[in-house]
């Protein structure tokens, strides 16, 4: 049986590599095996994501659970659908770029498997229960702009609504790939002279977008959304805001994470990268903007603006939120950059030295992920090992079940993690915030896995703990941390802790 968009030996065979490629980029992170961030309490508890909106998600897990109350982990198995379908997605969007039926393996690297191979996607496939509802928001973002394209206008604006709308539903931030999908083809359009068609594109892609928000909005916002993380982080800006002072605070924060890339000689290779590209957009703009048409015209102006587009739509929705989260797996369509970045060597013959040229940021990100690998499983390592020595001092100490815990302190890393970072400042945001940070939930949840359970607390409880923190109450030291004990409240004060 043929896939819808594939036919003939040509594109099984570029299936198959591209698959095989990106199962390369995400060896690592298989091999390193950790649990990461939110995994801790889904690997405890099984509970899922409905309360975030994220419905399809839900549904997909325990489906593939054959369970209807929870979850439990199946990684790799999640993962392996997830490329699987990113794969057909990566070729289709290499096919629509280059308009060749069977793209050689080059082009393929360059314009579609940018869609997985980026530094930022390494922390949403780090995850062993998200990854899979991840990778599927990016799969129906890329086939979202694609199919918008199909048929009579209704027609493909209906197929890019439903597209959109399972996006939503697996992973919100999708969307912000499904925007930028959409102004990279636009500039692809504009290159080949195609002026109309890029402008019922965008059309088909906006009014797909529309319908599928208000859909998204009353039938899963409404009734879905729920819980007090959700609640302070999907609040949108309001016209009582100061909305031009959040906008710039987000757009601040914004930078200073995707600043981390630009370090050394890999910055020198993403940066001018995005500057020929950027080079190559004002060309095409010229190009157009001296056409006859106000089509044309208007076309050149958008392909013009288009980078700094590209840059704005890398956090994309959540600048409209009032106290949104900067994390990497935000940043999806920094695919979007990299093939926007490769745009250049469109006209290049097959075998062209500069085409092999273009592959450096794409050898980058290989490099990146077996460091990052090797990262994550040193942080476990040193993270476990604190906790097991706290645990067997706390037991020693007398702890019992029912007795409370309060934690004090950030951990340290680990020297061999402290020296990778010198050198990859990046993997700094992608190291999983798990461990002891204070009254953070992920310490507990560490400590639970390892068999010390203790509950969570209010801020006032935790602030009132302090006061147990006196040389009268000290039941045991070590180098690294200190455990304070009054009746049945125990204190964990971590030394030389890093802030």
């Amino acid at each position: 049986m043929d896939v819808p968009g594939f036919s003939g030996k040509e594109d099984r065979r570029n299936i198959q590599a591209v698959f095989v490629f990106f199962l390369i980029f995400y060896l690592p992170l298989a091999l390193a095996n950790v649990y990461y961030m939110d995994d801790n309490a889904r690997a405890l508890y099984g509970y899922t994501w409905s309360r975030s909106g994220r419905v399809f998600s839900t549904v997909l897990m325990n489906l593939l659970d054959l369970n209807s109350r929870n979850i439990v982990d199946i990684a790799p198995f999640g993962q392996m659908i997830g490329l699987g379908a990113l794969t057909c997605s990566a070729v289709l969007l290499a096919k629509r770029i280059t308009g060749e039926r069977a793209p050689d393996l080059v082009s393929l690297c360059l314009y579609g498997a940018p869609i997985v191979v980026q530094p930022f996607f390494l922390e949403n496939l780090s995850y062993k229960f998200d990854a899979l509802p991840m990778c599927l928001a990016q799969a129906l973002a890329v086939v979202g702009v694609i199919v918008c394209e199909k048929g009579r206008f209704r027609e493909g604006c209906g197929w890019g609504a439903v597209s959109t709308f399972a996006v939503m539903a697996f992973y919100q931030p999708g969307l912000n790939t499904f925007l930028a999908a959409s102004v990279l083809l636009f500039v692809c359009d504009v290159r080949g002279g195609a002026y109309r068609q890029a402008w019922d594109g965008l059309a088909r892609r906006m009014a797909s977008l529309i319908v599928a928000y208000a859909a998204y909005k009353i039938l899963i916002v409404r009734w879905f959304v729920r819980g007090d993380y959700e609640a302070v982080h999907s609040v949108v800006m309001g016209v009582h805001d100061d909305i031009s002072a959040l906008l710039m605070s987000h757009a601040v924060e914004a930078a200073r994470l995707v600043g981390v890339l630009f370090h050394g000689g890999a910055g020198i290779v993403l940066g001018a990268a995005y500057a020929l590209g950027t080079g190559y957009a004002v060309w095409v703009a010229f190009g157009a903007m001296r056409r006859p048409g106000l089509a044309a015209r208007c076309a050149g102006v958008f392909v013009a603006l288009s980078p700094a587009f590209l840059l704005v739509l890398l956090p994309g929705i959540v600048l409209v939120l009032k106290s949104p989260v900067f994390e990497p797996r935000v940043f999806m369509s920094f695919s979007v950059c990299m093939i926007f970045s490769s745009l250049i060597f469109l006209d290049r013959p097959r075998g062209s030295v500069w085409r092999m040229v273009a592959l450096w940021p794409t050898v980058y990100c290989l490099v990146l992920a077996y460091v990052y690998g090797n990262v994550l499983k040193e942080n476990a390592r040193y993270q476990t090992h604190l906790i097991e020595r706290i645990g067997d001092r706390l037991d020693m100490a007398g702890f019992a079940a029912g007795d409370d815990l309060f934690l004090y302190g950030w951990e340290r890393r680990s020297p061999i993690i402290d020296n990778t970072i010198k050198v990859f400042p990046v993997l700094g945001r992608l190291l999983p915030r798990q461990g002891i940070r204070d009254d953070d939930i992920f310490g507990y949840v560490g400590f639970r896995d390892n068999g010390v359970n203790s509950r969570e607390h209010r801020h006032d409880e935790w602030e009132r703990a302090r006061g147990v923190m006196r040389r009268s109450f000290l039941v045991d030291r070590t180098a690294r941390f200190s455990v304070y004990r009054s009746g049945h409240v125990f204190c964990v004060q971590l030394l030389n802790a890093a802030v």
